[in-house]
Formats: structure tokens, C-alpha cells, sequence
């Protein structure tokens, strides 16, 4: 099975931009935990420079928002790896932030170009960036969207779920392979 790090498009430029009020930075890092979430009923995100709403949104510091559409599809192909959390948002549809609850130990440390964050005698003690990403697919079989365990920014999705996405004409994001 193939693997693919999914993210906004870069080259989307009528796209609307979304993000947490400031006094709730805390949501940024929330989402990214791989926890279910229990003391949320909904998000307030704000439009902050406007556009068209687009299927796959981020927010800055990349908490993913999904349109009804893109959660139908997560829904039907991972049904157990995402909650959906309704967003508050002056917008004509519904959108909602996918809190992934899947955290796969698969950084494929051979063949990813990683950046770490060092001690003060220079050891690494953890991934902080990556310059070429790759996962070991044998480790992540069965799973169609999750955050890697050793570095849980990037949001990596299946084979499956990326055809699915593209079938169904899904709008705002881009794909880059991490798998062979």
C-alpha cells in the first residue's frame, strides 16, 4: 500500500484562509495529540482573509477542517481513525476539524531527510522537520489517515483515500508521496 502526506495546495490562491481566535491557540496543538477530544462541542474558527471554502482547509499551524463532503468520505473508508468536530464558521456549508486519533510508529529513519531538535551536548531527541519524508508502509498497513508517532505534524492518508479524494473531485489539496 502507498502512502501520501496530504496539505493544502500551495498554488490555491482563491482559497479562503481559516484559524483559531487567538485567545484559543491552545486548539492548534489539541488537535494534533492523536486524543479523543471530550470537553469540545464545536470550534469557532474565523475567516481571515476571504475566499472560496475549499474541501481540505487548514489552519496555519495545520489543524485540518473538512467540508461534509471529505468527512463522508473519511467516514466511509476510516470510520474509527477521525473525529469530527462541527466548526463555527461564517460559512454557507457545514465544515468540521478532523481530529485524527490514529499515531502510527513508521518514520522510516533510513530513507526520510530529517531535521531534530538537539540537547545541549547535541544529541538529537526529536524529529523537528523533514526535508524528505518517508514512511515503512508494512508499519502502517490497515490505516487510511494518520499522524506519525515520532513527528505527528504532517497528516498522512492511504492510497485508498487519496484515489477516493481525487474520484470525487475533492478541492484544496496537494499530495506528496512518503512511501515507495
Amino acid at each position: 500500500m502507498h502512502f501520501f502526506e496530504v496539505y493544502l495546495h500551495p498554488d490555491d490562491f482563491e482559497a479562503w484562509c481559516v484559524d483559531v481566535p487567538h485567545d484559543h491557540g491552545e486548539i492548534n496543538w489539541k488537535y494534533k495529540r492523536c486524543q479523543k477530544a471530550t470537553d469540545v462541542a464545536s470550534v469557532k474558527l474565523f475567516v481571515y482573509e476571504k475566499g472560496v471554502g475549499r474541501d481540505y482547509q487548514e489552519t496555519p499551524l495545520g489543524v485540518p477542517v473538512f467540508s461534509v463532503r471529505l468527512r463522508q468520505i473519511v467516514e466511509r473508508i476510516a470510520p474509527d481513525e477521525v473525529q469530527f468536530i462541527p466548526v463555527e464558521i461564517e460559512a454557507q456549508e457545514s465544515y468540521f476539524i478532523a481530529n485524527v486519533l490514529s499515531s502510527v510508529e513508521c518514520l522510516d529513519f533510513e530513507e526520510s531527510l530529517l531535521d531534530f531538535k538537539e540537547d545541549a551536548a547535541g544529541k538529537p531527541i526529536r524529529v523537528k522537520g523533514a526535508v524528505r519524508l518517508r514512511v515503512l508502509p508494512e508499519n502502517a498497513a490497515g490505516h487510511h489517515i494518520f499522524r506519525i508517532k515520532e513527528w505527528p505534524i504532517p497528516l498522512i492518508i492511504s492510497q485508498e483515500l487519496a484515489t477516493a479524494m481525487k474520484t470525487e473531485h475533492m478541492t484544496g489539496f496537494a499530495l506528496s508521496p512518503v512511501s515507495p
